[in-house]
C-alpha cells in the first residue's frame, strides 16, 4: 500500500528510536507502539482516511503519547487541508491522583512523567492541530458549539459506557451527511453496540476492537 509505504519511510524508524530514548522505565507502553500491532494498524487506517476523505474539520478524544494522532495529521499535511481538534485528560506513568480523578479501567494510556499529551507529534505536523486539556464531557459541548459541523469523531478517551455513550450521542449530530463516527475499544461496553443499533447503522470492523459507522 502506497499510503503505508509513506508512513513507515517517514516515521517508522524514527518513532521507535525516539520512543525508545524517552520512555526506558516504560517497557510496557514502548512495545505497544514499536511492535506495531493494533494501534499500528488503526493508525495506518487513519491516515489512509485521511487522504482519501481530505476531511476539513475532526475531533478526536484521547490523545496520551500521540502515536494515532500524528498519523491523522500526516494525513491533514499531506491534503494541504484541515484542522484536528483534540480532547485529552493526560496521565502521567508514575505520579499520584487523587482517587476519582480517572476512570478506574484507564491503566494503559499513560504519558512519561513531565511530558505533555502527544508529545512523540513532529512539530511539523501540529499546524493543523489543536488539542483542549481536561474531561470530554466537560470540554467536547463547547468545542463541537464553536466548530459547528465536523467530518469526522474519533472516540479514544474513556472506555466507560457513560463516557462512550456521552461522546457518541454529543459526536453524532455534529457529523455531516456522510461523515464517520469512529471508536477504539467497541468491545468494552455495549456502548457503541446499542448506539449503532438506535441509529441504524451497521457497524464496519476496522481491526480488534475498534470500528466505525457512517452516517
Amino acid at each position: 500500500m502506497a499510503a503505508s509505504s509513506t508512513v513507515f519511510d517517514r516515521y517508522g524508524a524514527w518513532s521507535v528510536s525516539s520512543w525508545t530514548t524517552r520512555q526506558q522505565g516504560c517497557s510496557s507502553i514502548i512495545r505497544r507502539c514499536s511492535a506495531g500491532g493494533t494501534e499500528l494498524s488503526w493508525s495506518v487506517w487513519m491516515y489512509e482516511r485521511g487522504i482519501a476523505s481530505s476531511a476539513s474539520s475532526s475531533i478526536e478524544t484521547g490523545v496520551a503519547n500521540g502515536f494515532s494522532t500524528a498519523f491523522s495529521l500526516l494525513a491533514l499535511q499531506a491534503n494541504g487541508e484541515g484542522q484536528l481538534h483534540s480532547i485529552d485528560l493526560p496521565r502521567e506513568v508514575g505520579r499520584d491522583y487523587e482517587p476519582g480523578t480517572f476512570f478506574e479501567g484507564e491503566g494503559r494510556a499513560g504519558i512519561p512523567a513531565g511530558s505533555e499529551p502527544g508529545w512523540l507529534i513532529p512539530a511539523d505536523l501540529k499546524e493543523r492541530w489543536t488539542l483542549v486539556l481536561g474531561r470530554s464531557q466537560e470540554e467536547l459541548p463547547p468545542l463541537l458549539d464553536r466548530l459547528g459541523a465536523i467530518d469526522t469523531f474519533m472516540h479514544d478517551s474513556e472506555h466507560s459506557f457513560e463516557c462512550m455513550w456521552f461522546e457518541f450521542n454529543a459526536g453524532w449530530p455534529a457529523l455531516r451527511a456522510g461523515g464517520v463516527l469512529l471508536s477504539d475499544d467497541v468491545n468494552s461496553t455495549e456502548a457503541f453496540a446499542r448506539f449503532a443499533a438506535e441509529q441504524g447503522r451497521e457497524p464496519v470492523r476496522l481491526a480488534r476492537g475498534m470500528a466505525l459507522l457512517q452516517k
